[in-house]
Parts: C-alpha cells; sequence; structure tokens
C-alpha cells in the first residue's frame, strides 16, 4: 500500500501540466473556481471511504500541482479532496516521498484550490484560490505549518492563477481582478513573517485592459 502511495504523488510531482491555450471569459473562470471548490468538498468524504480501513491514509489529489525547491529538497503541494483542499508532501532530491500521506496545508475553514509555492530561505510560503479571495500560509521545511493562514485578498473578483516568489524578507502574490469592463492583475506584498502590507498602487497591467495569468519567479 505505501508503495502504491509513494508512486501516485511521485507521478503528481513529476507528471506532465497540460495548459490551456487561449483565455475563457472572466465570468466562466470565476465560476470554474466555484464549481471546483464545491466538487473537492462534497468529494471529500467519497474520496476518504475508498480509504478506510486501510493501515495508511492515502493522498486523494485531484489537479492543481505546483513545487518549489529549498532547505535541500522538493515540496510539492495540490489541490485534495480532504479537508482544508490544500495538501503538499516533501520529496528528496532522490525521489523519496517523506510525507506518504500529504500534509495539510490549509488550516483555515475555507477550503482552496489550485495553490502557488515558493521558498523565502526559512519559510515556504503557499498561497490558493477560494471563493472569497486568495489565502495563504508558511510552512517549515520540516513539514510544519506555521499559522495564521493570512488573507492576501479579500474579493470575490478574483480568479487564477495565483502565483507567489520570495525573497528572503518579501514576498510577492500576484492574481487577476476581474471587473465589468476588464481584468487586471494586481499583487499583494507578504513579509517573511506571513504580515500583508498595504500598498498604494498594486497594479501590474495598464488600465483599460483584458491581463490573465500572471506569473511570478
Amino acid at each position: 500500500m505505501k508503495r502504491e502511495v509513494k508512486a501516485g504523488i511521485a507521478g503528481l510531482l513529476f507528471g506532465s501540466m497540460l495548459v490551456g491555450c487561449g483565455v475563457a471569459p472572466e465570468q466562466e473562470a470565476q465560476n470554474e473556481v466555484e464549481a471546483m471548490t464545491a466538487e473537492a468538498t462534497s468529494s471529500a468524504e467519497a474520496g476518504l471511504d475508498e480509504h478506510r480501513g486501510s493501515s495508511t491514509p492515502a493522498a486523494v489529489a485531484r489537479y492543481g500541482p505546483a513545487v518549489a525547491y529549498g532547505d535541500g529538497k522538493y515540496f510539492a503541494v495540490w489541490t485534495d479532496v480532504r479537508t482544508g483542499g490544500i495538501y503538499g508532501t516533501r520529496v528528496k532530491p532522490d525521489g523519496t516521498v517523506l510525507d506518504p500521506t500529504g500534509i495539510r496545508i490549509n488550516i483555515g475553514d475555507e477550503n482552496g484550490v489550485r495553490p502557488a509555492i515558493a521558498f523565502n530561505g526559512k519559510y515556504f510560503f503557499v498561497v490558493w484560490e477560494t471563493r472569497d479571495g486568495v489565502d495563504g500560509v508558511r510552512v517549515k521545511p520540516d513539514g510544519t505549518v506555521v499559522g495564521p493562514v493570512f488573507r492576501a485578498i479579500q474579493t470575490d473578483e478574483s480568479f487564477g492563477p495565483v502565483r507567489v516568489a520570495c525573497s528572503p524578507k518579501i514576498c510577492l502574490v500576484t492574481y487577476t481582478i476581474s471587473g465589468d469592463d476588464e481584468t487586471v492583475i494586481f499583487f499583494t506584498r507578504v513579509t517573511k513573517d506571513g504580515v500583508v502590507l498595504d500598498t498604494d498602487d498594486r497594479t501590474l497591467s495598464a488600465f483599460p485592459n483584458f491581463a490573465y495569468d500572471a506569473s511570478s519567479t
């Protein structure tokens, strides 16, 4: 059983990721986030039922993998059907999966989808989409989640992909805000301690515009 679980997570980490061409309408993208969040919540029990009675709980990954490297190891995160929606595992450079059952990353009350991850030299910063904005949390290299969950942006007009990049002192979180007549890429800065900073001008794309798919490195 353990070998099957490890193989599943390794496949998630190193498997191919398909990126669709073109851009869906903003309302369709927002509806997609809501539908995926609802699906993850409603199917959690069904996914776990398949593994009840086994000695090793299995990771029930669905989509949205992301990976970062730091402190001598890889950290892979994904959207899972279990409570919280965002889980992860550490992987050694030789491919050894250190957390076969997965670590619950989103310790908040609202399920998340489609995470992103970056390393700032001390912590892994993981961010994800929710129905009400973009949330995130810090994780130590040993897999310990350091709360509380921070809210990068509170809005019902955001949709992905959310991205994050970090220096030792500041992390930059990017996301798209959809309005009535345009879509604009915005950013939020977060300190190494997980404190969200106020910024006067948080726009990365010009007005008016239809900008999508922000990326951070």
